[in-house]
């Protein structure tokens, strides 16, 4: 019959201190920065609005989330067809002014995998 050692592993695969938290991190922030390489602007606020936040544990082990603090940020990801655009943007959708979506932050995560 074998052994587990609960602590070690709760400090291996739960802990955000531990080998997979580290790794997590390490990957958030790749994502994090080829987000804002894919960011459809030069400089400025969208930019700079792309963050993530430390792991932290969830029902599944641990968990980081990568994104935007900026309101306008999923409108310009989905474009302007989608449910999330400014009601200008919709309306000019209607009217064949299509503003295509810019999915910097799917395309970005990629770089996460690696």
């Amino acid at each position: 019959m074998a052994r587990t050692n609960r602590t070690l592993r709760n400090f291996l695969l739960r802990n955000p201190r531990g080998p997979v938290g580290r790794d997590l991190t390490a990957r958030a922030i790749r994502v994090t920065n080829r987000s804002k390489v894919l960011c459809p602007v030069d400089k400025g606020r969208l930019r700079s609005g792309q963050t993530y936040t430390d792991p932290r544990p969830v029902a599944q082990g641990l968990m980081v989330q990568v994104g935007s603090n900026i309101v306008y940020s999923l409108a310009v990801h989905e474009g302007s067809g989608s449910i999330y655009a400014p009601r200008s943007w919709r309306q000019a959708h209607a009217r064949g002014h299509v503003i295509p979506p810019r999915r910097f932050l799917t395309n970005a995560l990629a770089a996460g995998r690696g």
